[in-house]
């Protein structure tokens, strides 16, 4: 199963595709975020960096949308519609929610049951959506007297 993970092959389940993709997407990122809150806007060599990290990142995520289209019973060049900027974002929530076979299927076994673990990774950006909002609508309705008696000038 591990050679099926590493190079592709086979399936992947819902839980395991979107704490896979999340980590993923935390490792290939967040020292770019890094590098370009570190950079001079005369660092050339974070252009190229950029690049070299999106592609790496695309052919991974391609990877394991490949895996969920055959865990759903789907070819996996399906996966290539993730290469459309403004349809990445549906194809993701697509993938991690259609559930797929529970039996065996054309592309392989049926996956392994995925520890419980797995929803910390998996469900992390969710609640950081939450948290932000939470956030935002805390600053909103705290300013919002400020916000008013500066309209009464």
């Amino acid at each position: 199963m591990k050679k099926e993970l590493v190079l592709g092959f086979g399936r992947l389940s819902r839980l395991r595709f979107m704490a896979y993709f999340n980590l993923w997407h935390l490792l290939a990122f967040a020292p770019l975020t890094l590098w370009a809150l570190l950079a001079t806007p005369e660092d050339s060599s974070l252009l190229a960096f950029t690049l070299a990290t999106v592609v790496v990142f695309n052919l991974v995520a391609l990877k394991m949308a490949a895996q969920r289209y055959r865990d759903a019973g789907a070819s996996g060049f399906w996966s290539l519609t993730y290469l459309i900027p403004p349809a990445a974002p549906f194809i993701y929530l697509i993938l991690a929610t259609v559930p797929g076979d529970r039996d065996d299927n054309r592309f392989g076994k049926a996956p392994p049951k995925s520890p419980r673990w797995l929803l910390i990774p998996a469900l992390l950006p969710l609640a950081l959506l939450i948290w932000h909002w939470i956030t935002l609508i805390n600053l909103l309705f705290s300013s919002a007297p400020l916000l008013m008696a500066g309209m009464a000038l």
